[in-house]
């Protein structure tokens, strides 16, 4: 799921200033570097960590890698996983691969050629220049601004395809020269230079304008819509989208259906799907058409059969024709019938499960009927009906509707 990476941060209260320092306990973090803000920055809000615990060690000056890189901006976007194995031969740590899965997958970055991505592998200035500018159009933010390389002597050592980055991440003040007249775009990222980026990326410290926030998520269906078709995580026809507050919405591969469901002729199914704290119904009607698909399997039986076989037909799926003599109209949900077999009208209640709308039954209507027999109820069959075919009266004495 695409999230914000302005995530909620833990800012300094100007009644803080008595309290250490989330640097504090790390003895090569200098408190009067340039750095140290930064730092106290992404240890608060639990973007960066140290990289040692004995002795405590941040490693200000150690460069940043490439697994490193995409890790710390996967968990500002709250570890999302789901995604798919883009094939790379050497990502042979745990740590990193659900962070190199999703930075793939949303072409914050890609691999270095012949199957590899090459996590260990050193990131300089103008890479993770680059790098920001596509987690920043994740984000949708705009990055159309450029600033003026050219007040620094070595700007034209900058590659091509990072030129744009180099002046988006200038403009912005996501990035400073290293010195008033040198940029040094080809210099390895230290961890130092890094925390100071995601300080004014994430804290909203730079002129730029923070991402739409997610308010939900959606759920459509494009599959297959037959009888016994199951809505469960497997089915490909199910799409998730997370919605944003501005409008716009983003594709969402870590959902769940905890509880999947069974398309079922003649009816609409509704299934849960979860994304985190987040759900939302969706709805699929089954296109089969129930009377076709139920018809072949009923058995014809007389009003008799019923009566004096009870258990032969318990259960099982039967069709009976009659005419309607009586209904007790709206608002119930068994309605009884008269049906008429031969010059004797005999009682049959029919529980209307499956109920057409286009086809209202009526007093005098001649009705073949097609459901699961349930017994006797007191001394008269009762069937739950699955479908039904009418032959309208020419004449009908009551015109009350059974819905």
């Amino acid at each position: 799921m695409a999230v914000s990476l302005f995530s909620t941060a833990i800012l300094a209260d100007e009644n803080d200033w008595d309290k250490p320092c989330a640097s504090a306990a790390y003895s090569d973090v200098n408190k009067s570097m340039w750095y140290h803000q930064a730092v106290d920055y992404v240890l608060k809000n639990n973007i960066m960590a140290g990289t040692s615990t004995t002795p405590m060690m941040f490693s200000p000056n150690v460069a940043v890698s490439r697994a490193m890189a995409v890790q710390v901006l996967f968990a500002l976007a709250g570890k999302p996983v789901g995604f798919p194995d883009p094939g790379f031969t050497d990502l042979t740590q745990d740590w990193y691969k659900d962070a190199v899965y999703w930075a793939v997958y949303y072409k914050i970055t890609a691999g270095v050629g012949d199957g590899q991505f090459a996590p260990a592998r050193d990131v300089t200035r103008e890479q993770m220049a680059l790098i920001f500018k596509a987690a920043a159009e994740y984000c949708r933010i705009n990055t159309s601004q450029r600033g003026d390389l050219s007040k620094y002597a070595d700007a034209g050592s900058t590659s091509f395809w990072a030129k744009e980055a180099m002046q988006w991440a200038i403009a912005v003040g996501l990035m400073t020269g290293t010195s008033a007249t040198t940029l040094e775009p080809q210099a390895t990222l230290s961890r130092a230079q890094l925390a100071q980026m995601l300080y004014r990326f994430h804290s909203g410290a730079i002129g730029v304008p923070g991402p739409a926030s997610i308010t939900g998520i959606q759920a459509s269906y494009s599959g297959n819509t037959a009888h016994g078709t199951v809505l469960d995580k497997n089915n490909p026809g199910i799409s998730v989208a997370a919605i944003y507050n501005d409008g716009h919405t983003t594709a969402v591969q870590d959902w769940s259906i905890l509880v999947p469901v069974t398309l079922v002729a003649g009816e609409t199914a509704n299934v849960t799907i979860f994304s985190g704290a987040m759900q939302c119904n969706l709805q699929v009607t089954c296109t089969t058409d129930p009377g076709e698909l139920y018809k072949p399997t009923c058995t014809a039986v007389t009003y008799s059969d019923l009566v004096n076989n009870v258990s032969a037909f318990l259960s099982k799926p039967v069709k009976i024709s009659g005419r309607v003599f009586s209904n007790p109209g709206l608002g119930t949900d068994v309605v009884l019938y008269m049906i008429c077999e031969g010059t004797e009208a005999k009682k049959i209640k029919m529980n209307l499960s499956y109920k057409e709308g286009d086809k209202p039954i009526k007093i005098n209507d001649e009705v073949t009927v097609y459901g699961d027999f349930r017994g006797m109820d007191g001394s008269y069959p009762s069937i739950a009906v699955r479908y039904y075919d009418i032959d309208k009266a020419a004449d009908s004495a009551d015109d009350t509707i059974v819905r």
